[in-house]
């Protein structure tokens, strides 16, 4: 895929740059989901050999175009485990394909606490 040639290049160049321009024991910032926190830089030109992997971030949108066709044929049968865990309509909001915006508001409205004068209202049209 010509697209993965290119990524490889510019993840060869940017290993380039950090191995001979940025100065050993630089504090960075890890923003992975599963590697919160920073970590000491720490580089070695004479490392060896080290393989570039190409891969889609799973927020990329081509990744979130194929994990929404996913997602949205599920959503049908966890309807009523959606509808009772505002978290998990959150959580499925992350991959689809909004805009971040868009999919703000949404998260925003989904947690939003439960106005108690609403719930009495209900509460008095189910009676």
């Amino acid at each position: 895929m010509l697209c993965g040639g290119y990524r490889k290049i510019i993840g060869r160049m940017r290993l380039d740059v950090i191995q001979r321009r940025m100065s050993d024991g630089r504090i960075i910032a890890d923003c992975r989901a599963a590697y919160t926190g920073a970590v000491r830089l720490a580089k070695d030109v004479t490392a060896g050999e080290y393989d570039v992997t190409v891969d889609d971030a799973p927020t990329s949108p081509n990744q979130k175009e194929a994990n929404w066709l996913i997602i949205s044929s599920l959503i049908p049968v966890f309807k009523d485990q959606i509808d009772a865990q505002p978290e998990l309509l959150a959580m499925i909001l992350e991959y689809s394909p909004l805009p971040a915006p868009l999919v703000a508001a949404f998260k925003r409205i989904a947690l939003a606490p439960p106005d108690p004068a609403k719930l009495r209202k209900q509460q008095k049209a189910k009676e």
